[in-house]
């Protein structure tokens, strides 16, 4: 019983403030607006402080460079290692809804986005020609950011080899053509990922858009919630009702997990009981070629 008590009043804080928003995309005016109703809410921490804003840039760092392949110790270390002085002046100014810091961040990020898609297009042949079926394993555990743009290189091969191991053992990969597809496949989609911090600009010049706004709104508030302590977290609008699904036990659709691979979205999982499971007829890794009549041809994973 307390156990299910202790979840309730985490999604209760959660889910406040993705009911106040009124409009689907977020700004930078809305962060104070929904900080203020979770510090209202928490019991412990009811004002932004000093050690919160040490908390925020770090964890704003962990949430992109969760691996440590992206940015160098020397990129991260004014950050991680502020004095008393700069974390006041810091705080100073998101109290009054100045994000500067948190704008001079994501341009360090940027660079580092840039830097890492230059090296992976010199590792992606490397790592096709050393593919082979006693291809080891790699580590993806590093206990500390790289220290040069060699090492940098060498954790993005290390990333790009492990994608390359997991489609090794459930596709075809007898020619040159479809071992590149892995490649083109892995690059697709981190460049996803990197695109929701990546806009083109650099050190928060230009314009960066309501969608680009909205998400990087989006990533200071996550980091300033998550920072009051480990159970406080907030959900955008989607993520919580996903979040609610899943707790509910209660999905909708046919009842599969669909996966991307290099020859298309497969079935990656069928859920027991759904539809598909019942009907017998579908099986993981099976392709999925049309939906409703359609074609999918070069649709993207998300349209499908």
């Amino acid at each position: 019983m307390r156990e299910k008590l202790f979840c309730l009043l985490v999604l209760l804080i959660a889910w406040v403030p993705s009911s106040a928003l009124q409009q689907d995309l977020l700004k930078m005016g809305d962060i104070s607006r929904i900080m203020d109703r979770l510090l209202f809410l928490h019991i412990e921490n009811r004002e932004l402080k000093p050690s919160l804003i040490r908390r925020s840039m770090k964890i704003y760092i962990e949430n992109f460079d969760g691996e440590k392949s992206y940015l160098l110790e020397s990129e991260v270390a004014p950050y991680l290692n502020m004095n008393d002085k700069k974390v006041g002046e810091i705080l100073e100014r998101v109290q009054k809804r100045d994000y500067s810091d948190f704008i001079e961040l994501n341009g360090v990020i940027e660079r580092a986005i840039a830097r890492a898609q230059n090296l992976r297009g010199l590792v992606a042949e490397r790592v096709v020609s050393e593919a082979r079926e006693d291809f080891s394993s790699p580590s993806s555990s590093f206990s500390r950011y790289p220290q040069s743009e060699y090492e940098i290189m060498d954790r993005q091969r290390t990333r790009l080899a492990r994608f390359y191991l997991f489609h090794q053992g459930r596709s075809r990969l007898d020619t040159l053509e479809r071992k590149k597809g892995v490649c083109e496949l892995f690059e697709r989609k981190v460049r996803r990922f990197e695109g929701n911090y990546f806009f083109g600009r650099v050190g928060g010049r230009g314009s960066i858009g309501e969608r680009g706004e909205h998400l990087f709104s989006l990533r200071v508030v996550k980091s300033l919630a998550k920072s009051l302590d480990t159970h406080t977290a907030f959900f955008s609008p989607e993520e919580a009702y996903e979040m609610r699904l899943s707790l509910e036990k209660r999905f909708d659709g046919v009842g599969v997990i669909l996966s991307e691979g290099i020859d298309g979205v497969m079935i990656a999982e069928l859920i027991e009981g759904g539809a598909a499971y019942r009907s017998g007829q579908i099986k993981v890794n099976d392709l999925l070629v049309e939906v409703d009549g359609r074609l999918l041809g070069a649709t993207s994973f998300e349209e499908v």
